[in-house]
Parts: C-alpha cells; structure tokens; sequence
C-alpha cells in the first residue's frame, strides 16, 4: 500500500529546467547572467583583437620572416578550434562554471607568460594555450546564457553577451592608442588585455552552476537552489513543484550530424565557416586595401611608419581604424537581434547573406573610393548581425542535452573559416 509521504510527493507537479526558466520569466537575474557571461565575451575578444595590434612590433622584436609571422595568427586560431572542440564535453561532465573558471586560470597563466615571453617559441605556445581557453570558453557560455533565458527573449541575451565582447575590442584599441609607441609598448599593451581576463576571473567566482547540469547529474536539490534564487532575484514567487528527471546529455559529436540534424547542422557549418572567413578577411583586407590604393581607397590612407630599426610599424591612423571596426560591431549586433525577433532566425540569415553577396558584386566595380568604402563597412556590420543571428539559431537548433557539444563543434568550425 503507498504510503502518505509517497502520495503526497506524487502529487507534486514535475518540470523540466526549460519549463521552470519560462515560469520564473525574464528579470534582474537574467540581465546579471547576460553581463556576467558578456565580460566573458570581452575578455576573449580583448585576448584576440590584440594578436593582430601587436603583430607588427613582433616581426620587428624578434626579426620573424614571413612564414613566422602567418604563424602567430594561424596557432592561435588552430588553438582555439581545439578548445571549442572538446569544450562541449568537460562541461557536461563537471560543469558549465567549472570549465570556465578553470579556462580562465589557464588564460590567465599562459597569457603572463606570453607577456614576459624572450623567444619567439615562447610567445607563440603561451598564446596558442590561452587561444585554447579562449575558445573553450566562448561556447559554453553562449550556451549559459540559453539555459538561463526565457525563449521569447533569448535573442536579448544573446545580443548583450555580444555585444560587451565588441567593447573588449574597443578597449583593446584604446589601449594600443595609449601605450604601442612607448618602448616595450606590444608587452605594456598585453599587460592592459589581461585586466579583463582577471577580472573576469574573480567575478567568475560568484556564478552559479547551470541548473540543467545539476538536474542531468541527479542533483535536483541544487538545481532547485538555483532556480529558488533566479525567482526572488526576479521578484517572483516559485510555484511549487519539483525537478522534472532530466535526460542525460549527448556527447557524441557525431550524433551532431545525424538525423535529424543532418541537414541543419550542414547549413550552420557552411555559414559560420564562410561569415568568420569573409568578415575576417575584410578585417585585415580594408586596412590594407586603403594602404595600397585598391579601387583609390588610399584616397582614405591608412599609414604605417619606419621605426630606427627600419621595421614597418603601425600609426595611430591604424588603431583608430581598428576601433572603427568594433565600433561597427554594435549597429551589426543590435540588427541582428532585432531582426531575429520581427523576421524570425530563418528569414533574418537568407536576407543578411543575400544582402552581403549584393554588396561584394557593387565592391568589385569600383564605381566611387568612398562609396566602395562604405560598401565594405557595411558588409562587415551586416556579417556581425549574422554573427548574433547564428549564436541564437544555432542552440535553437538542438535539444537542450545537445546543445554544449554541438556550440563547441559549430564554433571549432567557425574558428577554422578565420
């Protein structure tokens, strides 16, 4: 005969996470975990914008030839490409906050090293292990901010998260503006990058553990905590009910390209490969374009100067262009979000891509320096809106038990096309 206690707890509704997220509803604690994850967007953003700022004063350092200096972006990429690969895995098998303060330690560290690195084989394992942290990190915490957000808003948060990471760039520009002229300025400039990363790091401290890992991990009691403490941040009272037992989360990476996401997860790998190539592409292609009077943009000349030792050395007309750049970053974001939610994913990924593939055809006519110029700036923005709409889409795109192992494997691919 059933007992009083069992027929009671039977009595108690059961929900999923994603159930007990949409009845708490977005509030305070939602705009905490964008910001919180956000910083960790601006860290990595930082770590990456500053490859290219200092790339110059290395060649000149330590005398690098030309295969050398392919090299230093080339590890760094490959390094992160690896860290997102495997990212998905560690974190649903210790954590979402686990990895990612443990990514941050070894960012941390290995970033120091590089900082005071005396070898160019130095320098470029120092930067290739943060790289791996890097792209650990990125994934696992756009999938932190899903598993935190109400579906309805989902594109909010994601957009937010994106768009502290553009200030990240900003910052680092700023920085290089401040301090690349001075003597040792390329270490003084890694010195400034590290900032947020250990602040990010601090912070990381006081995050709370995904509830949908606790409920995976048969810890209903702690994802219960977590979720208690999303309610009274938000202001709302917790029905009452209970964890719903959670399905266990799927680690093959190959079930990522099965049916029925053969054909979904083929279409996200072709656009995040092409958009980090072309928007990549034009990061370092318009600098250099305005310097060598491709379609007469050196009308916009972009300078660079001979230093003592007869090293070609970026100006600050370079580093303010790069703030340019990231500057364009947050138009490109805020279209992407908005647009995400009047068009829908779908529709808002065919018009930016058509809209980009119009606008390369009008570049290669020439017709006017400026208006090839405006051209190209506005492709950039438009790719960056793809950027968020392609971090939204592609989560929705799979169960929630899913979707850490296939972010890191979308993103290993998206590092590939840079």
């Amino acid at each position: 005969m059933e007992s009083s206690s069992e027929k009671v707890s039977s009595e108690v509704p059961e929900y999923t996470i994603s159930k007990w997220v949409e009845l708490i509803g977005t509030g305070r604690y939602q705009v905490y975990v964008s910001i919180l994850m956000g910083m960790i967007s601006f860290a990595d953003t930082a770590e990456i914008t500053v490859t290219s700022i200092i790339l110059p004063n290395l060649v000149c350092e330590w005398g690098l030839t030309s295969l050398q200096k392919a090299l230093i972006p080339g590890m760094i990429l490959s390094g992160e490409a690896v860290g997102s690969f495997i990212a998905g895995k560690v974190a649903d098998s210790h954590g979402r906050r686990s990895l990612l303060i443990t990514v941050f330690y070894i960012i941390a560290a290995a970033s120091i090293v590089s900082i005071f690195a005396n070898s160019y084989l130095l320098y470029i394992c120092a930067r290739t292990i943060a790289a791996g942290g890097i792209g650990a990190s990125y994934p696992i915490a756009s999938c932190y901010v899903h598993e935190f957000s109400v579906t309805l808003h989902r594109s909010t948060g994601i957009t937010i998260f994106q768009m502290i990471g553009a200030v990240g760039g900003i910052y680092t520009c700023v920085c290089a503006l401040c301090v690349m002229s001075l003597d040792n300025g390329w270490r003084i400039e890694l010195a400034l990058v590290l900032i947020p990363t250990l602040v990010t790091l601090v912070v990381l401290n006081l995050a709370d553990e995904s509830p949908r890992y606790y409920a995976v991990h048969a810890q209903e009691d702690k994802a219960m905590v977590v979720l208690k403490k999303m309610a009274d941040t938000n202001g709302v009272e917790l029905v009452e009910g209970r964890v719903a037992r959670t399905p266990p989360f799927s680690n093959s990476y190959t079930e990522v390209y099965q049916q029925p996401y053969t054909r979904v997860a083929i279409i996200l790998s072709i656009l995040h490969f092409s958009n980090m190539y072309v928007l990549n592409g034009l990061f370092y292609f318009i600098p250099d374009a305005m310097q060598y009077g491709y379609c007469n943009l050196s009308e916009l000349f972009v300078s660079t100067y001979t230093n003592a030792d007869g090293c070609s050395l970026y100006t600050a007309d370079q580093y303010i262009f790069y703030l340019i750049l990231n500057l364009l970053y947050f138009p490109g974001y805020a279209l992407g979000g908005a647009t995400c939610e009047l068009l829908g994913r779908k529709m808002t990924v065919i018009y930016t891509t058509w809209s980009v593939l119009t606008a390369s055809i009008l570049v290669l006519f020439c017709i006017h320096y400026v208006i090839t110029m405006a051209l190209l700036l506005l492709m950039f923005m438009l790719l960056a809106s793809l950027i968020v709409t392609l971090w939204i889409f592609g989560p929705e795109s799979y169960p929630t038990n899913m979707r850490a192992t296939s972010l890191g494997v979308l993103n290993t691919i998206n590092r590939l096309g840079a």
